[in-house]
């Protein structure tokens, strides 16, 4: 069962009336909020690296 926060969540997707942060994102897509957590802080830690094999995946 979707929680409040992830239906308005949606609804605001779909009809694009927001501006939403990743965490909002991942919640939606059915990420549990403690593994989006875990995912932003690990990201967040390592952010350098993230970067760096995103711009190689890209040239």
């Amino acid at each position: 069962m979707t929680g409040k926060r992830e239906a308005l969540l949606a609804e605001a997707i779909r009809n694009e009336i927001a501006i939403f942060t990743s965490e909002d994102i991942l919640t939606v897509a059915g990420i549990d909020i403690r593994e989006v957590s875990e995912l932003l802080d690990r990201v967040s830690s390592d952010r350098e690296n993230v970067i760096s094999e995103f711009l190689k995946n890209k040239l």
